[in-house]
């Protein structure tokens, strides 16, 4: 080849400095062009190079006269494509199958009329203003971390607490789960079997953080990175079988499994972009991505339910079609641009979601897309002063969801599992008398509460504070009034846990509940009756996760804590029918790699070890 063609020395010897920066567009755009792939074509590598004169020749202007001829030339091809998935692919076979270059520059050139000079010049120093501004806050940002760094050597030099960055269920009919920690300035998997209630390390280190997997088959899982790496792992060998460079660090990833056994990968990054892995697969590296940019936040969390695909970014939630990944509805959950939405759990009576630093969620119907439920857990927890809540953290906040066909788990910032019932309405007009269970770590206490039917009556008719009693209805349906705190009685005040004493925060309203219009509810709506069932401590740090996993026993519910060393990190909550409590815990221990003997907690080391069916180094996924 000439050395005309060498354009690493061409560029910054003949073009200004401004189109030189251009440069990663010019090579974006000619890499998403599959002239590469076929370059020993003669015609395909005479339009790459009659392309490359041109722009070197007149600069970045001319790349977008070419797409803009790219999409005149197949313009009857496109409009004849329904959906945003058939749109692109067809967009990429015709632009693989472009031969004649001669006619395709003169589309460029001469068949339509591109923005005029005195126009572009404007919008240029515009578009250098704002640039202009934005370094300059980026400098003064710098700056003031440079001055914290200085001011704080003592917090910088303190070891970090070993922590976990993500968990996530296997299979559907397998008892494993993955998760992902720091520990010694190191980040490793760990794995966990619930029929062995046991989980342990794998073999082999990662250079950056793990923040979220899927499983895909087998023994074949998609590991994300903070640095932009999505690696395809097998778990038997304990080796990566390939790994692809995405635009920014991986947030978040799941996986649709078509029927005819196809799998398609939606992964969202921390610069906002969505992009679609076609037909994915555990062996070799995928060929075709797509992508779509939803905002400038990071893509926090994913989930499909049916037929659509839910994004969370920032305080915005995006609807996809899965099948076509045409754009469905976009739902805007608060006001505040600075809010985000830090949870987003699935079940069959819609999506249950929570800001950030809050402690209420609200239910959202899959077909109206509209609120139908709400639940605040600050009743049932210890609350601070105003003042405390604005030096720090809110304790009580929300940081972990998980909602099945009739529980919802609520995990908190100071540890502190909620679980409720989930019932629908029988009729609009009288909801049911329930019981109030609650339990501190590993013993439950229960205490019954019966109100009168009289005043379950004046309550739903009136809508106000009651006067004696409470109903413990914690949801408020999207129909009626939100509930405001009202003070209990003394009787039902003398709850006492032993780690944080139950205390009620009077005429606090929760912040996704602000407008909402007092109504009676109809008689069509379908909205959800939530029966408080149990308040448990069990751990010092927050709750990351929750999972429901199927062992032998059947379903189970696996809670996990931020801080990965702390005693009952890992806990497995199994249903019990024979009265009580319906849910009762039990500890999973971490397994020593050299002789495979569990790690056991504090409260355990004195008491008489139990033996353990240790784990195999060849442990295999059922």
């Amino acid at each position: 080849m000439p050395r005309a063609y060498e354009f690493g020395t061409l560029i910054p010897n003949h073009t200004p400095i401004k189109r030189y920066i251009q440069w990663t567009l010019a090579r974006y755009f000619l890499s998403s062009v599959e002239f590469f792939q076929q370059s020993n074509q003669l015609s395909r590598c005479e339009t790459l190079l009659r392309i490359w004169d041109v722009f070197l020749l007149e600069g970045e202007k001319v790349l977008f006269r070419v797409a803009i001829a790219l999409l005149l030339q197949q313009q009857d091809i496109l409009l004849r494509q329904s959906d945003t998935l058939a749109f692109w692919k067809s967009m990429k076979i015709a632009v693989s199958l472009v031969y004649d270059y001669e006619e395709l520059l003169s589309i460029a050139f001469n068949g339509f009329k591109m923005v005029k000079r005195k126009e572009l010049k404007s919008r240029r120093e515009a578009k250098m203003r704002e640039l202009e501004k934005r370094h300059q806050l980026s400098c003064a940002l710098d700056e003031l971390k440079a001055k914290g760094q200085v001011n704080n050597i003592s917090g910088r030099d303190a070891p970090q607490s070993p922590r976990t960055f993500f968990a996530s269920a296997l299979d559907e009919s397998s008892p494993c789960f993955i998760m992902s920690c720091a520990e010694n300035d190191s980040y490793v998997l760990k794995l966990g079997n619930t029929d062995e209630d046991v989980y342990y390390a794998i073999e082999g280190r990662f250079d950056a953080p793990i923040t979220c997997a899927a499983w895909i088959k087998d023994s074949h899982i998609l590991l994300g990175s903070a640095k932009g790496y999505l690696y395809a792992y097998d778990i038997g060998p304990k080796q990566k079988t390939w790994e692809l460079k995405m635009s920014g660090g991986i947030t978040a990833i799941t996986i649709d499994r078509q029927r005819g056994g196809t799998k398609h990968a939606f992964v969202g990054t921390a610069n906002g972009i969505l992009s679609l892995i076609v037909d994915l697969t555990g062996e070799t590296a995928p060929r075709d991505l797509y992508s779509q940019t939803l905002g400038f936040i990071a893509v926090s969390f994913i989930s499909i339910i049916d037929t659509q695909l839910w994004c969370a970014c920032g305080c915005v939630l995006e609807v996809f079609d899965v099948t076509t990944f045409d754009h469905i509805r976009k739902i805007t959950v608060s006001e505040n641009p600075l809010d985000s939405i830090c949870c987003l759990a699935p079940c069959s009576n819609g999506v249950w979601i929570s800001l950030v630093g809050k402690t209420s969620l609200k239910l959202l119907s899959t077909s109206t897309f509209e609120p139908t439920c709400y639940c605040d857990i600050s009743r049932y927890l210890p609350s601070r002063g105003s003042n405390a809540l604005l030096e720090s953290e809110n304790p009580d906040r929300v940081t972990a969801v998980l909602a099945n066909d009739s529980y919802l788990f609520i995990g908190t910032g100071s540890g502190i599992v909620c679980i409720y019932k989930t019932l629908k309405w029988k009729n609009s007009t009288l909801p049911h008398v329930k019981k109030l269970q609650t339990s501190t770590r590993h013993s439950i206490n229960i205490s019954e509460y019966k109100t009168s039917p009289k005043i379950l009556s004046r309550s739903l008719h009136r809508l106000t504070s009651k006067e004696e009693g409470d109903s413990d209805i914690d949801e408020v349906p999207c129909n009626a009034a939100p509930e405001i705190g009202s003070p209990r009685s003394g009787s039902q005040d003398a709850i006492n846990f032993s780690s944080c004493t139950d205390t009620t925060v009077e005429d606090e309203k929760p912040t996704l509940l602000k407008g909402a219009v007092p109504r009676m509810r109809g008689p069509l709506v379908n909205s959800l009756n939530l029966l408080f069932n149990i308040k448990s401590q069990i751990t010092e740090s927050p709750i990351r996760a929750f999972l429901q996993v199927t062992n032998k026993q059947g379903n189970c519910i696996v809670s996990i804590s931020q801080r990965s060393n702390e005693d009952d990190a890992v806990l497995k909550w199994v249903q019990k029918n024979k009265g009580g409590c319906p849910w009762t815990n039990e500890p999973m221990f971490e397994l020593c790699l050299k002789d495979s003997t569990p790690i056991l907690p504090g409260y355990l080391k004195s008491a008489t070890l139990r033996k353990i069916p240790s784990v195999d180094s060849t442990f295999h996924l059922q």
